[in-house]
């Protein structure tokens, strides 16, 4: 029950509801604070019913007090809401009610709903949790172009139970199913078998068009299993880009040029 509403309109509050509101007993809240103070008062109303359904449970055998279920019913509360949980505080509670910990209550969101997350593929899985994948995951892998080739570099830590690495490649925007074969392990003179020294490895592309292409490297265990190291973005341009380049430096260095012509026409001295 929320205080007084007198005849000119104002609050008068009890001397509990001014405990807990922090306010000198017998308070009296003015006509245009009344709203705001008992939505501050249901606020606190509503915790004590959710602390008390932390205890006894959303359906005890009798109301607590006259009114409990509707008030359960009124808040959307159930007991699977109530459970202790990473995002949920029911867990700074005690049986008796009291928070082990005052100062996190009210710092976590009550009853929050927990999004789905999106599956993973077994291959990507292992990918994110292998030690040499989480190694060289978005730096163990280069690619440098060579004219039209492309060279890629990776290392590696420790070599077990390993057949060798897999290279391969899908064009820019494209999905997992549209890796190709580069090369593997049984490639003649590829030397993408375990045991290179100091676990360097390279190998150039020389079979890549103009485009923007997504190299990946995987290892083959001894077991037939792979899992992938790591994968790098490489833009491929064309002759026609390359020509653009080529125009587009000359030109800077011509207008460079001009400039320097003038400035030594202007201040002769400027050259002895």
């Amino acid at each position: 029950m929320m205080g007084q509403i007198l005849s000119n309109g104002e609050l008068q509050l009890t001397d509990e509801e001014c405990e807990r509101l922090s306010l000198p007993p017998n308070s009296v809240v003015p006509v245009e604070n009344v709203e705001e103070f008992q939505a501050k008062l249901q606020s606190i109303y509503d915790d004590d019913v959710k602390k008390l359904a932390r205890q006894i449970g959303t359906k005890p055998a009798e109301e607590p007090y006259p009114g409990y279920f509707a008030d359960i019913e009124r808040l959307g509360l159930a007991d699977q809401s109530l459970v202790s949980s990473s995002s949920n505080p029911a867990g700074l509670y005690g049986p008796d009610g009291k928070p082990y910990a005052p100062w996190m209550v009210g710092k976590i969101a009550e009853n929050v709903e927990r999004r789905p997350r999106p599956s993973k593929s077994r291959e990507q899985a292992s990918f994110e949790f292998s030690s040499r994948g989480q190694e060289l995951s978005g730096v163990g892998l280069t690619a440098r172009l060579l004219g039209d080739e492309v060279k890629l570099s990776w290392t590696v830590g420790k070599e077990e139970n390993s057949r060798g690495y897999i290279i391969t490649k899908r064009p820019g925007g494209s999905d997992d199913e549209a890796f190709q074969l580069v090369a593997d392990y049984q490639t003649p003179g590829a030397n993408l078998s375990p045991g290179s020294i100091d676990g360097s490895y390279s190998y150039v592309d020389g079979s890549v068009s103009p485009g923007v292409w997504v190299y990946r490297v995987q290892e083959e265990g001894t077991d037939g299993v792979r899992t992938g190291l790591s994968q790098t973005i490489v833009d491929v341009p064309s002759s026609s880009d390359k020509v653009k380049t080529l125009v587009a430096g000359f030109g800077i260095v011509t207008i460079l040029g001009i400039f320097a012509a003038y400035a030594l026409n202007a201040d002769p001295q400027n050259g002895l």
